[in-house]
């Protein structure tokens, strides 16, 4: 099997499986956002919500990554079919953006709840499959090879690229917002 999620498995998930008080695992499935499931799932559940801005370059941005240069204080676009999901998510003034009855989501909590979603879902993926998906997704929609490694953290091997080529914000939402389903 490919290291991907297929559209109908993840509108499958979203729309039967998923409760609502795991914003993570929404964000890892659903591929709209390229901060979730690193291979450390623990980076994600540390966002604090005070890295997220939920007023900028209207569905707003997420200030993260802390394993690479690359990664570091990246903004990351937020996707318009999650907006309003994580708005309400930092409205409620958690400290933290994965909360479950008001803590923050452990990795174990996490990966049990990934796994009972996949096994109702009848799949077998792990988290970071979800970055395969979310990559996989953008370069079979011709998206911008420069976008793609900017929001996900990566750094480029091509020194035209890395040090020369530059990326708005805009730019970035621009390549996310390709993803459409």
């Amino acid at each position: 099997m490919l290291p991907i999620l297929v559209n109908e498995n993840i509108f499958h998930i979203i729309t039967v499986f998923l409760p609502p008080c795991f914003v993570a695992v929404t964000l890892c499935i659903t591929g709209y956002t390229a901060v979730p499931a690193p291979r450390k799932t623990t980076k994600i559940l540390v966002l604090i919500t005070e890295y997220v801005s939920v007023h900028e370059y209207n569905t707003g941005v997420i200030k993260g990554g802390i394993k690479t240069e690359a990664g570091k204080n990246r903004l990351v676009p937020i996707h318009s079919k999650i907006a309003g999901f994580v708005h309400r998510r930092v409205s409620e003034g958690g400290e933290y953006l994965f909360t479950y009855k008001g803590k923050k989501v452990s990795t174990g909590q996490y990966y049990a709840l990934w796994g009972e979603v996949m096994k109702q879902a009848g799949l077998s993926h792990t988290p970071h499959e979800c970055r395969h998906t979310f990559r996989s997704r953008l370069d079979s929609l011709n998206a911008n090879k420069v976008c793609i490694d900017r929001i996900m953290g990566h750094k480029s091997n091509d020194v035209g690229e890395r040090i020369y080529t530059h990326k708005t914000i805009q730019e970035l939402k621009n390549t996310i917002e390709l993803i459409t389903n």
